[in-house]
């Protein structure tokens, strides 16, 4: 392989996100596909001082929300969180994330998603713009 077509890591904008936690990779899989039944989007919630993180989406005749409690969220950083997502681009992420995946988000700012695969000889960081428009 020619050294000259390797890039170089993308630079990851410096934003400040507020709300950092810790999910199974099964919780945000259920809410996606829960999410799926009903639009194309999916949004991250949390309030301040709250120890849930939910997954909420809402269609036109339907909508579902998930509530990952404490016992299967640990938050490591408090804050409120409300970013909408296009479900299309989870999706296609979830099927490499494994294990915990971290996971930073704040108010309509990109959501952050971080993991690590193979006992930790792959470590993935994945940074997923907000939808304006619901």
């Amino acid at each position: 392989m020619d050294p000259d077509t390797i890039r170089d890591r993308p630079e990851t904008p410096d934003i400040d996100l507020g709300r950092v936690g810790a999910v199974p990779v099964e919780e945000i899989q259920r809410g996606v596909r829960a999410a799926d039944l009903c639009s194309d989007h999916i949004r991250f919630v949390a309030e301040d001082g709250s120890s849930s993180l939910r997954l909420k989406a809402q269609g036109d005749v339907d909508d579902t929300e998930l509530t990952i409690g404490p016992d299967n969220h640990e938050v490591i950083s408090d804050g409120e969180a409300d970013s909408m997502l296009s479900l299309s681009y989870l999706q296609d992420l979830i099927g490499s994330m494994d294990g915990m995946v971290g996971v930073r988000c704040d108010e309509e700012l990109p959501v952050e998603f971080n993991w690590s695969r193979a006992d930790s000889a792959v470590e993935s960081e994945v940074l997923i713009a907000p939808r304006i428009n619901g």
